[in-house]
């Protein structure tokens, strides 16, 4: 089991780490959380001292390591259904406008 820390972020509610199988447990605010698969421990730990966790998830994490969703600390060894790609959100349907325009 992964032990989880919480941090402030407007995007990330905690995170953890296995060094054993190099796993990044990521629970976002959303409620979703994402297991980033073969993340070197230095990564995790440059991503718990960074003073934006989002911002630095972004650039070092997505896109780079494969993913996906956490269903259970017992279907985390099996990487079936890893991807190693994310639809950024100018491939996805564009996001309602909200007042003034904003997202």
């Amino acid at each position: 089991m992964i032990d989880l820390f919480s941090v402030r972020s407007t995007a990330i509610a905690a995170a953890g780490y296995d060094p054993h199988r190099k796993i990044l447990l990521v629970l976002y605010n959303t409620g979703r959380t994402y297991e980033y698969h073969n993340v070197p421990p230095e990564i995790f730990w440059e991503m718990m001292s960074s003073e934006s966790k989002g911002r630095f998830l972004n650039h070092r994490v997505l896109g780079q390591y494969p993913y996906k969703i956490f269903r259970g600390w017992d279907a985390m060894d099996d990487e079936t259904g890893l991807r190693t790609t994310r639809a950024r959100r100018s491939q996805r349907e564009p996001a309602q406008a909200g007042p003034a325009g904003s997202a």
